[in-house]
């Protein structure tokens, strides 16, 4: 996984189907980065940082797992906590299921509070 964990960070698990979860580890003293991780399956299948200066992290490739896949150029972007507005990731792209149509998502997936 990306990054390492510390006492006063903070986590965030956002359930976006049946099979993923996205991880999120809130970093640092002013909670400006973030660490993500999609797990499939209860296993982590991708990881990546989002700071101020890189806030996007994209796949690029289709990531497939337990029959489940997420299309390659799904994002997750990062929007830096201030005081008047909390930090969040949203997630953005395209889920296939077993046996389902391709499912298009644009979700926050964590919201908090800077420091």
């Amino acid at each position: 996984m990306a990054g390492t964990t510390e006492a006063n960070d903070l986590r965030i698990s956002f359930q976006l189907t049946e099979q993923i979860t996205i991880v999120t580890t809130v970093q640092g003293p002013t909670r400006s980065a973030t660490s993500e991780t999609i797990v499939m399956c209860g296993v982590p299948v991708w990881s990546g940082m989002l700071t101020p200066v890189s806030p996007t992290g994209q796949l690029p490739v289709d990531v497939v797992f337990c029959g489940t896949t997420v299309k390659e150029n799904a994002t997750l972007t990062l929007t830096v906590p201030v005081p008047e507005l909390p930090g969040a990731v949203r997630f953005q792209g395209t889920i296939i299921s077993p046996g389902a149509e391709p499912i298009p998502y644009d979700v926050v997936v964590a919201v908090w509070e800077g420091s």
